[in-house]
């Protein structure tokens, strides 16, 4: 029975078989007739493409070949023609100095021409020059009429005289230039001449012209062409035939037979329509001579050569033609054997397949398919993976296909957490946003709820305060949030306008300045001068950029110094390359956080937001602005040791005549003298002796007020007394009895015209604009450098005379002995500091603790204690913010850093009590030296401080001398009047 199904499968087979056979062998003669007819055809569409890629190829040949002997000669020329020496001598021919320099300019470029000599005329005269490498400057005169006669005038060009026409074409044209070929009638050789258009403020003012070998030219383009196959023409814009494949040696016009050339038109050349209206249609627009360089390609059906092609040649008037003739290249009694072969091919291909397809095929195919069904992706179930047939590549394919699938599956994964996280950093920022957002706003709402319900003008003041404060915060996230925005759309836009750098380095100054003296940072500034010139650019840009690397700089340094500078790279041809930096002594940060720190949102870590606030965008802010101005913004940084910004920028300058003598506020002055008297206010006696130091090591001599009420006493008595007023005031803001916000103005109200310059630690904008309207429009902040004292007492007093001096503070103290005086008085005088503040406090004396650790602060920054003055500061903030609930903590650490310094500086309390220890002064010496003390303490003059060995020598003076130290010289002339009764009874 099996045997039987086997003979009939056997049967059913054969029987395919032979239909399979069948349908071969008329598919086999069906193909033949169609490949026959097909391959006639395409031998037919292979003859055109061929012929037009031939076609094609000659024109691009021709013009690439001609373009690479202009181009270098045009590009030399049109330097010259723009030349503004050479300009200025064409308009103003007879001018010899302009003539000189215009020959100098000329001979620069004719040693670097082909035929070593340029050829040109000038419009006015009409009068043509040659001129040679080798030329002088006596032989750079116009060409003689007939050059063997020296007396011959100069031949002027005529517009009837066919050689010269070049230079009434050229000037006539609407191109820059004009080519043109002629028989040179100096050398009496073909050449290919450009006559350059020299233009000044849009009016031709001459030709100039120079020139290559017209034989090079044609040997390079055309020697190897047969005309049986190939022709080419070079026409001009009005079609006129420059060059002929054909005619190696054409009749040029030459100066000897002016006539002896015929214009040949190109249409001559053909008849058949196509070729004649491509040729009206670039005549009629000049443009496309300035358009495509691709060849047109046209099939012609009249004449020898059966296909055309045109090409402009780029940047010139002129044109590529060529002709070619297909029918060399084929034939097709030379493809018969050819096709004959193929048909064979194929009959053999479809028998061999008709006999192995399904043994080579259908059977690996099918042993493929169920593998591959069955491997569930187990590469080594899938039959034929070792094979090196289609079959082998098949199988292997399907295995790289499985291995894509499920990379492309792991990528799908990796997207979708980098979207989650995409979408997690969105929730984050805007979480940012809303905290940074929510809490200046709140602070706003909760002073004006306060503000409304509060009487005391002083506080609603300070509550107002407050609220511009917070509000000018909010302002700056908007803004923050503006920019980033703007810049991420691309309509971020940059002014061009002039700005002096000393404006933008000076409003930056006035806008950090008091953030950085708040926390003891030195902040130093320098700006390389550009004298004469002005910036062209935007300079709010620049100075946003750069007040973000420094609000950044002060935001992350604790202590130490922030330098800011610019400087001059390069200055020249209009265009000046500044270098900015701003490096500070700050946290600094890793190489890992400065790889992402420009990204935005982002800071270095999260405490950083913690720690020090800001909304993350300021520096990718600042890269952008920095990038927009051509700039490239880097960092360079460690953990611990601070940050270096940097980048370049380059600016166009222009000339400015502004006088920068009053900008030069960064550039160190020179130490003034003076002949002033000038009235200290200041209750403390640290300060008072600083400054009183200062003043008198420049010749000023100084009263003292202890309070703003005692300075209105003094200035009032020596109005009374008819003496003459101050020369100037420095007053303290800080003070009992009377603050300097509230005598200030009492003062002026006397009229003595005495200018009045706030001094104090307080040095905050908004701070500052309330000095300057109580009658203080300067601000002497503390501590202080003589530089900056020198230029508020320059401002104000007229100088005697000056010397050089290094910039450092207390550069006259070499010996150091101011800052050991001002350790001394500091032990002295802090004792019970801490529990002074306390107990202020506690007894509801809020104004008085502030006031006590506003001075404290200044103290501790005299004498370069930072960890104590930055405590001080932070108890200071608590007290004018009324933070209670962290205030025992910062009085503990404000105690600790108290005890550390007093406990480090009391041996020289010790040493000053031991070197005291004088021999006594007899009856009549403290007679003498009371007399002479008495009136320098009624007239407040600090220079009796110098007596104090002498005093110290008389017994029962300690209090007198306490009181002298203090600067108490109103309670030391009481204590000085008993004693010196005493002594008189004695």
């Amino acid at each position: 029975m099996r045997a039987n199904n086997f003979k009939n499968q056997q049967g059913k087979k054969s029987k395919l078989a032979a239909h399979f056979r069948n349908i071969n062998i008329f598919f086999i003669v069906l193909i033949l007739t169609i490949t026959v007819v097909v391959c006639a055809f395409l031998v037919s569409n292979l003859a055109d493409a061929t012929s037009t890629d031939y076609v094609r190829f000659y024109t691009m040949d021709s013009v690439s070949i001609f373009s690479t002997h202009l181009n270098e000669l045009l590009s030399l020329v049109q330097h010259i023609s723009r030349s503004e020496k050479i300009i200025e001598w064409f308009a103003d021919e007879g001018n010899l100095e302009k003539k000189a320099a215009a020959y100098q300019e000329m001979m620069l470029y004719v040693e670097m021409l082909q035929i070593g000599s340029s050829h040109f005329a000038i419009m006015n005269s009409r009068q043509e020059y040659l001129i040679e490498n080798d030329t002088t400057f006596e032989q750079f005169s116009p060409i003689l009429k007939d050059e063997n006669d020296p007396d011959s005038p100069p031949n002027t060009l005529d517009r009837n005289v066919p050689y010269d026409q070049w230079f009434f074409n050229t000037i006539s044209s609407v191109f820059d230039f004009t080519l043109n070929t002629e028989i040179c009638k100096f050398t009496n050789t073909r050449r290919l001449w450009i006559n350059h258009k020299v233009k000044q403020n849009g009016r031709t003012v001459g030709v100039l012209c120079s020139a290559v070998q017209y034989d090079e030219i044609f040997n390079d383009m055309f020697s190897l062409y047969d005309s049986t196959r190939v022709r080419g023409f070079v026409i001009d814009h009005r079609g006129i035939i420059q060059m002929d494949s054909t005619v190696p040696e054409p009749n040029l016009i030459s100066f000897d037979n002016p006539y002896i050339w015929e214009e040949n038109h190109i249409i001559t050349i053909n008849s058949d329509s196509s070729f004649i209206s491509a040729i009206n249609r670039y005549q009629r627009n000049p443009a496309i001579f300035y358009g495509r360089i691709e060849p047109e390609v046209i099939k012609l059906f009249d004449g020898a050569y059966q296909y055309l092609s045109i090409a402009p040649i780029p940047n010139t008037n002129w044109m590529i033609i060529t002709f070619f003739n297909s029918s060399v290249l084929f034939d097709i009694m030379n493809i018969v054997p050819l096709i004959s072969t193929l048909a064979l091919a194929f009959f053999i291909y479809v028998a061999i397949n008709t006999l192995f397809m399904q043994r080579l095929v259908f059977k690996p195919l099918a042993k493929l398919t169920h593998s591959v069904s069955v491997s569930d992706r187990d590469e080594n179930k899938i039959y034929g993976i070792t094979r090196n047939d289609e079959i082998g590549e098949l199988a292997r394919t399907t295995q790289n296909v499985w291995k894509y699938l499920i990379d492309m599956a792991l990528n799908l994964k990796k997207a979708r957490i980098t979207s989650e996280q995409a979408n997690q950093a969105k929730s984050e920022f805007l979480a940012k946003m809303s905290h940074e957002i929510r809490t200046p706003m709140n602070s706003i709402m909760g002073f004006a709820e306060l503000a409304q319900d509060s009487d005391d003008k002083l506080q609603i003041k300070d509550y107002l305060s407050k609220i511009t404060d917070n509000t000018s915060w909010l302002l700056q996230i908007i803004n923050d949030i503006l920019d980033i925005s703007k810049i991420e759309s691309g309509k971020m836009e940059l002014e061009h306008i002039p700005f002096n750098l000393y404006d933008v380095f000076a409003r930056c100054q006035s806008v950090i300045l008091p953030a950085a003296k708040e926390k003891g940072i030195d902040l130093r500034i320098y700006v390389e001068p550009l004298p004469g010139k002005k910036l062209m650019g935007d300079q709010v840009r620049l100075y946003q950029a750069l007040i973000n690397l420094l609000s950044n700089a002060v935001k992350f340094t604790e202590a130490g110094i922030i330098k800011f500078s610019s400087t001059i790279k390069s200055l020249d041809n209009g265009n000046a390359i500044l270098y900015f930096e701003v490096k500070d002594s700050g946290i600094g940060m890793t190489s890992d956080q400065v790889q992402k720190i420009f990204e935005p949102f982002i800071q270095a870590d999260s405490s950083t937001t913690r720690n020090y606030g800001g909304t993350g965008l300021g520096l990718t802010i600042t890269k952008n602005i920095v990038e927009l101005m051509g700039g490239t913004l880097t960092v360079e940084s460690s953990s611990g040791t601070g940050s270096a910004f940097s980048f370049e920028i380059l600016f166009e300058t222009i000339d400015s005549t502004d006088d920068l003598s009053e900008r030069k506020e960064f550039i160190p002055i020179e130490r003034p003298y003076f002949d002033a008297f000038v009235l200290i206010c200041d209750d403390n006696p640290m300060n008072q002796e600083v400054i009183c130091e200062h003043l008198t090591c420049v010749g000023i001599r100084t009263a003292i007020a202890n309070n703003g009420k005692e300075g209105l006493e003094i200035v009032q008595r020596r109005l009374e007394k008819n003496e003459p007023p101050f020369d100037l005031i420095f007053m303290d803001m800080f003070m009992p009895v009377m603050d300097g916000m509230e005598a200030a103005p009492k003062i002026l109200a006397l009229e003595t015209g005495t200018p009045i310059v706030a001094m104090t630690a307080n040095i905050m904008t908004s701070e500052l604009e309330k000095y300057k309207k109580s009658g203080m429009p300067d601000c002497l902040g503390k501590p202080f450098t003589s530089q900056e004292l020198w230029r508020i007492l320059l401002k104000y007093l007229e100088p005697l005379g000056s010397l050089p001096v290094n910039v450092a503070p207390y550069e006259y103290d070499d010996k150091g002995e101011l800052q050991k005086k001002l350790r001394v008085n500091f032990v002295k005088n802090n004792q019970n500091i801490h529990s002074e503040i306390t107990e202020a406090v506690a007894a509801g004396e809020t104004k008085l603790a502030h006031r006590l650790a506003h001075t404290l602060k200044g103290n501790a920054g005299l004498i370069g204690k930072v960890e104590l003055q930055k405590a001080a500061a932070e108890a200071e903030a608590l007290l004018k913010e009324g933070a209670a609930s962290i205030w025992e903590k910062k009085m503990n650490l404000l105690k600790a850093e108290l005890e550390r310094v007093l406990k480090e500086l009391r041996p020289l309390l010790d040493e000053s009590a031991a070197l005291t220890g004088t021999e006594p002064l007899g009856h009549e010496q403290t007679l003498v030296l009371f007399e002479k003390l008495e009136p320098m303490l009624e007239n407040l003059n600090p220079e009796c401080m110098d007596l104090l060995d002498d005093i110290r020598a008389v017994p029962g003076t300690e209090e007198l001398t306490r009181q002298i130290e203090d600067f108490n010289f109103k309670s030391a002339v009481k204590i000085l009047i008993d004693l010196k009764k005493n002594f008189i009874a004695k």
